[in-house]
């Protein structure tokens, strides 16, 4: 009876043991995968740039066309020339499908440096065609080129990601996506922010933790009031960490028959002054910046009303 009961507790201890290295195996790929995870999203990520206050966003200055071509290329010094002039400190440019787009990006880079100039880049998303050259759709592509390029060109501060929630855009740039493209961007140190027309809780909740801030573009060019409610609720509703520009048009745009007025565009630039990060005006012709045409023309009129105005703003003067 007793060698039985010593053969049975042998038994136990061994069954124990193999159970504790069976269950040191299946606890091991665990361990790996925490470890590819930690490697996977440094802990180490660059401190994000300062992404600018006053951004100007297109419309760059270009030098004559070459034959066959149906548009000259950036024209870098006077285009920068511009942006300082106006009294901005960030320059927005959208890569297209222009043959020298990305080329003329990296040029704008170079010079921005040298002048103490922000630079955004954008590209266009699949409800635009996602044409832009050279990486088209390879969106992953674009984020880890762009952060490539920002090492040596401290001007790159910001990927801006145009009308993210529209059409068939947040489709193909869902939050595990933006989430990768936010991580290629931020070891880097730049941000990812995404542009909206109307920025609801859910879609900021959905993109949390894969964005640095978003941009909301107003329209309604009218309805100042609505503005003031609407920049309360952006800021109630975005998590801390992420920065809130509020982009203005100076041109018609969709249910807007004529473009902003310039009184009415320095009202809106002073009441997001206090509940913002930043301010862009988009689309500004900066080929007229002095003129005395009417003030409805969307050129020069809109060019001194962001000049005129430009040096009051102090940042966010909400917090």
């Amino acid at each position: 009876m007793k060698m039985t009961r010593l053969v049975s507790f042998a038994t136990l201890l061994a069954f124990a043991a193999a159970t504790a290295v069976f269950a040191n195996s299946r606890a091991l790929p665990r361990a790996q995968d925490t470890a590819a995870a930690a490697v996977a999203t440094p802990s180490d990520t660059r401190p994000l740039r300062d992404i600018g206050q006053t951004v100007v966003f297109g419309r760059a200055l270009r030098l004559p066309p070459l034959p066959g071509r149906r548009e000259g290329r950036v024209d870098v010094q006077k285009t920068l020339a511009r942006v300082r002039e106006v009294g901005a400190d960030t320059f927005g440019f959208p890569i297209g499908d222009g043959d020298f787009d990305w080329d003329d990006f990296q040029a704008l880079a170079a010079a921005a440096d040298g002048l103490g100039i922000k630079l955004w880049a954008s590209f266009r998303l699949p409800q635009r065609g996602a044409n832009s050259r050279p990486f088209l759709g390879g969106f992953e592509k674009w984020s880890t080129e762009i952060g490539t390029l920002a090492d040596s060109h401290p001007s790159i501060v910001a990927v801006l990601l145009p009308e993210l929630e529209h059409g068939r855009n947040p489709r193909f740039l869902h939050p595990p996506r933006t989430a990768t493209l936010r991580r290629n961007l931020n070891e880097h140190g730049v941000s990812l922010l995404g542009s909206v027309y109307d920025p609801e809780e859910d879609w900021i909740s959905k993109y949390e933790n894969s964005l640095d801030g978003c941009v909301l573009r107003w329209t309604k060019f009218n309805q100042i009031l609505n503005l003031t409610g609407m920049l309360a609720g952006l800021r109630a509703m975005c998590p801390p960490h992420w920065k809130r520009v509020v982009a203005f048009e100076t041109r018609t745009f969709g249910a807007s028959t004529e473009p902003m007025d310039p009184i009415l565009l320095s009202a809106c630039l002073r009441v997001a002054k206090k509940r913002t990060d930043g301010i862009m005006v988009r689309q500004l012709d900066m080929t007229m910046p002095a003129t005395i045409l009417p003030q409805r023309d969307g050129n020069g009129a809109h060019f001194d009303a962001l000049k005129t105005w430009t040096g009051g703003f102090k940042g966010n003067e909400a917090k």
